[in-house]
């Protein structure tokens, strides 16, 4: 009778099991892997590119009182290495200093800090390229790959306030892995070369990160390959890095190596977020499972629509940029119970965005009108999510009522 009890619970366990990862290689899911579903809502935040342009650093206590009274409980906070370090190994004592204190400022009002940097040291002024692939021993490859693990390893050190740091941005997107000349000729690395750097960096980025602050974990640099979210090319690039981990070609073959965490950006720029969508994320996602055979929790650290590129309803009714965040939100809630937090980009409208592309959509991703070179007063997606994520208070402690006249357009 015995023996047929535990027979019964075996099959039990392994029947609930084989729902999550297979019976054959059952794993006990980690305290660390449970999805805090308290902090869906987010946002992405680059505060400091009108911070520094006015002097003025005081303003990141208006933006994080802001972050709260919207209800928002995760940040994923652009930490360049360029800014914060003067080399791999050196601090920027006067910039860490005023990162110390905005980290500080997130903590008093519970909000969850992503540090994320896509910026780093190549030897040259420009900090965004990486060089061709050249694993021999004193290559220029190789040297460069030491150096960003150091200075993954000096953020973590200066930083332990910060448990959560992603390798990198958009590591499938040509816009952040090219070679040096991308910007004068064009040049590309194929999906194979980029995915082959891409093993590195997130190998030698977590390495240095758990070598600054072993209590640390690591996000994947959210994949987006800039062509769209339908069309296949995060999911072929996943597979790519999960194949060559398991390859035996780099240094480990376990993927918690490279990722505590996986992140990709789901955006889905002309048409509203539904069961499709859902569907995609969910394949990305079961790419993890099937090799983990685990659930890998997943931060969605990119997402939102411009408001520029739709007229507002002259009814007053809500932007489709704004239903649309909505439905992604309760999408999210309902069906992707893998997802910890999804944050939109970004929390203020940017006139030097701009730049970027001499395009006017990109100026306009923002929860409120740029501080800066407009009134910086809350748009109808600040209104509406702030009502959606619980929050409350007032909205309006970023306005501006002298705006400066903008140089970017």
């Amino acid at each position: 009778m015995k023996k047929l009890t535990r027979l019964i619970i075996t099959v039990m366990l392994c029947v609930f099991t084989l729902s999550v990862v297979g019976c054959d290689k059952q794993e006990i899911k980690k305290d660390d892997d449970v999805v805090d579903s308290s902090r869906l809502y987010g946002v992405c935040y680059l505060g400091l590119e009108w911070e520094v342009e006015t002097k003025d650093f005081s303003v990141y206590e208006k933006s994080f009182e802001l972050m709260k009274n919207m209800g928002i409980k995760s940040c994923r906070n652009w930490m360049h290495a360029n800014w914060l370090l003067d080399s791999p190994t050196e601090i920027n004592e006067e910039n860490c200093e005023i990162m110390h204190r905005m980290l500080a400022t997130a903590k008093k009002y519970d909000i969850q800090i992503i540090g994320m940097s896509h910026n780093w040291f190549t030897g040259t002024m420009s900090y965004m390229f990486v060089p061709q692939r050249d694993m021999s021993e004193g290559s220029y490859y190789v040297k460069w790959l030491l150096n960003y693990d150091k200075s993954w390893e000096t953020l973590a050190k200066e930083f332990p306030e910060v448990t959560l740091w992603e390798i990198g941005n958009e590591l499938n997107n040509d816009d952040f892995i090219h070679p040096e000349t991308f910007n004068s000729d064009g040049l590309t690395y194929s999906l194979r070369q980029k995915s082959q750097i891409a093993t590195d960096m997130l190998y030698y980025g977590s390495r240095g990160v758990k070598r600054g602050n072993p209590q640390a974990k690591t996000i994947m640099g959210g994949l987006s390959n800039g062509q769209g979210f339908y069309n296949g090319k995060d999911a072929s690039f996943l597979n790519e890095l999960y194949l060559n981990i398991k390859s035996g070609d780099w240094p480990s073959t376990d993927p918690d190596k490279y990722f505590d965490y996986l992140a990709w950006h789901p955006y889905s720029l002309t048409s509203e977020p539904n069961d499709k969508w859902v569907e995609v994320n969910n394949e990305l996602y079961a790419i993890s499972q099937k090799y983990e055979q685990r659930n890998k929790k997943v931060y969605l650290t990119e997402f939102g629509y411009p408001s520029t590129i739709y007229k507002n309803n002259i009814n007053g009714e809500l932007d489709k940029n704004t239903d649309w965040i909505l439905k992604a939100y309760s999408l999210i809630a309902e069906k992707m119970p893998y997802v910890e937090s999804m944050h939109c980009f970004r929390m203020f409208n940017s006139s030097k965005a701009y730049s970027w592309g001499n395009n006017i959509s990109l100026t306009s991703y923002g929860f409120f009108n740029d501080p800066l070179y407009s009134d910086g007063d809350a748009k109808s997606i600040a209104i509406a999510f702030q009502k959606q994520a619980g929050g409350s208070g007032p909205l309006d402690l970023a306005y501006n009522s002298n705006p400066k006249p903008d140089p970017y357009r």
